[in-house]
């Protein structure tokens, strides 16, 4: 009788040692998916960080100048002048398309 309740003991101390493994175990588990996750968001952040520095330098102050003084500039001279030039290099086109065609008249005949 004696006997069996020490084993009864020894049973009931390896349940509460393995119950502190598992305790153990899934604290373990536990500290590594927070180190993993603190790794994630770190991972995300210098993403973040990355992707702002990227558009920072995306837009230089070359960018900007152009975008605030040449652009305007351009705008103004292509609305003078753009339907001057497209007839001129159209009349031009014409030129070159009449000679060609004077050209093989005149070689037919």
């Amino acid at each position: 009788m004696l006997k069996n309740l020490i084993k009864k003991g020894d049973k009931v101390k390896q349940l509460e040692n393995n119950k502190d493994i598992d305790d153990f175990a899934s604290i373990k588990i536990k500290k590594e998916k927070e180190k993993k996750n603190k790794i994630i968001k770190k991972n995300k952040l210098k993403k973040i960080r990355l992707s702002q520095v990227r558009k920072v330098d995306n837009k230089s102050s070359i960018d900007n100048v152009i975008n605030k003084e040449i652009k305007p500039i351009i705008k103004n001279w292509i609305n003078k002048n753009l339907r001057k030039f497209v007839k001129r290099i159209v009349f031009e086109e014409f030129k070159v398309i009449s000679k060609a065609a004077f050209k093989q008249k005149s070689i037919t005949k």
